[in-house]
């Protein structure tokens, strides 16, 4: 009996493996998750792999790093001119 409600209180997986983050390693994790990586810079390889990474540990915790993807994208958006837009549209 005692073992059995050891292990409903132990995490199993995926739980035991991502511990909680500190809002500083977040904020961290989330930047490094959606910086956009340039093409053919010297490093790009090994900012791709840091950037899978910094992916895998926010959905470990349950945070989905693509909200901030989307935000971005509006906020360039709104900042574009509308002659850009227009040529969006065509």
């Amino acid at each position: 009996m005692a073992e059995a409600d050891r292990a409903r209180a132990e995490p199993a997986g995926d739980e035991a493996a991502a511990p909680s983050l500190s809002a500083s390693d977040e904020l961290s994790l989330r930047a490094m998750a959606t910086s956009p990586v340039p093409p053919g810079h010297p490093e790009e390889r090994i900012l791709r792999r840091f950037q899978t990474a910094a992916r895998a540990a926010l959905l470990a915790q349950g945070i989905n790093w693509r909200e901030d993807v989307d935000a971005a994208a509006a906020q360039v958006l709104a900042r574009a001119p509308q002659a850009f837009l227009d040529k969006l549209d065509e």
